[in-house]
């Protein structure tokens, strides 16, 4: 079994190679030290898990091939979580705990006393990547 999983965009089709860059491949290839010939998971947010070997890589991408494949239906009915904008460590801490809990989306809004309006594209992207995570 695996000892890490790692998040692909795409869909993701059992016997077919996958090219996986970025931060994911640094992680799988430079901090796990992944060797070729080793299983990796792959998740995709998709409800898809998928275990592929690794073929090869070399400093910014890494060639996988799937060798299973498990698709688990969505749920038909998900759990959304509304909340009026807090500092933004609070709301890493609610990304972060929230997604632990199954929450499906997050809904931030403008309250009366909410110290924030709005949140930077920076601050998008960290909550997109914390909620990956």
């Amino acid at each position: 079994m695996p000892a890490e999983r790692f998040f692909y965009e795409g869909s993701l089709k059992k016997n077919e190679t996958i090219a996986l860059t970025g931060e994911e491949a640094t992680h799988l290839l430079k901090v796990m030290r992944t060797q070729p010939g080793e299983l990796v998971e792959l998740i995709n947010g998709k409800s898809q898990l998928a275990f592929a070997r690794l073929q090869k890589s070399d400093k910014t991408s890494a060639e996988l091939l799937i060798e299973k494949l498990i698709e688990q239906p969505q749920p038909k009915e998900g759990l959304i979580l509304c909340v009026a904008m807090p500092k933004f460590n609070r709301i890493e801490w609610i990304i972060e705990k929230g997604t632990e809990l199954g929450v499906f989306a997050f809904w931030l809004f403008d309250g009366e006393l909410s110290e924030k309006t709005s949140l930077s594209k920076q601050q998008h992207l960290r909550l997109n990547h914390l909620a990956i995570s």
